[in-house]
């Protein structure tokens, strides 16, 4: 395969510890692959990484597209990438890490920021996948 866009987009509830990770693939303007999961707890930058190496990893194992070009609405995330910085966070080398490896996969990758009113559909599937692991967080505490 060519050529992918992905979109994604993490969201965060720290009251109650709870996170999810949405992602959409895209060929020619036709969606591909749509994704919602709940995931481990993560601060929101982690969480950002998180729906990113994902959904790197799954348009690699299903797809293997030769040029990727990924959009985030995590600015910082986006920053760290393009610039081939080291990561201020510590918390955060590991994941920077992984998306080396991921990203020496494909002979062309791009992540560029995309303003959060653009990313809705990724949002949405995030919200998603972070009310579901509400729901089954929830379910499990009034187990009795």
């Amino acid at each position: 395969m060519d050529s992918l866009t992905i979109y994604t987009d993490a969201s965060v509830n720290p009251q109650n510890k709870t996170t999810g990770i949405g992602f959409h693939i895209k060929q020619n303007g036709e969606t591909l692959c749509t994704n919602a999961s709940g995931i481990e707890y993560h601060d929101s930058t982690q969480a950002e990484w998180k729906a990113i190496l994902i959904a790197l990893r799954y348009a690699i194992t299903e797809y293997n597209p030769m040029h990727i070009t990924l959009y985030t609405d995590a600015h910082s995330v986006a920053e760290v990438i393009n610039s081939n910085s080291t990561p201020s966070q510590d918390t955060i080398h590991g994941l920077y890490w992984r998306y080396t490896q991921l990203a020496a996969e494909i002979e062309f990758i791009s992540i560029r920021h995309i303003p959060s009113d653009l990313n809705k559909t990724a949002d949405s599937l995030a919200r998603y996948g972070r009310r579901s692991m509400e729901a089954r967080t929830s379910s499990n505490q009034h187990q009795y």
